[in-house]
């Protein structure tokens, strides 16, 4: 893994962790809205980024049937809530 996406990745987090301290302040159901959108989107993003990650690391080894099963984890995307 490069140093762009480990920053990315710890980018990501640091997003994540200060939209979490901001729900539990007073807000407007106008800006809790928005921070929930944003923490979704924060997510899927760390998520792709992780995705594709392990991907890079498992395309590394000689294990066809390990490479097909990272392939498939990384574009199947980030699991939806509620399932």
């Amino acid at each position: 893994m490069n140093d762009t996406t480990l920053t990315r990745i710890r980018a990501h987090r640091a997003n994540l962790e200060r939209y979490s301290r901001l729900l539990a302040t007073e807000l407007t159901d106008l800006e809790r809205s928005y921070i929930h959108r944003r923490i979704a989107a924060e997510h899927a993003a760390l998520t792709k980024l992780e995705a594709q990650r392990f991907a890079r690391t498992v395309s590394a080894t000689a294990d066809p049937e390990v490479l097909v099963a990272a392939r498939a984890v990384a574009q199947a995307g980030p699991p939806h809530e509620g399932r």
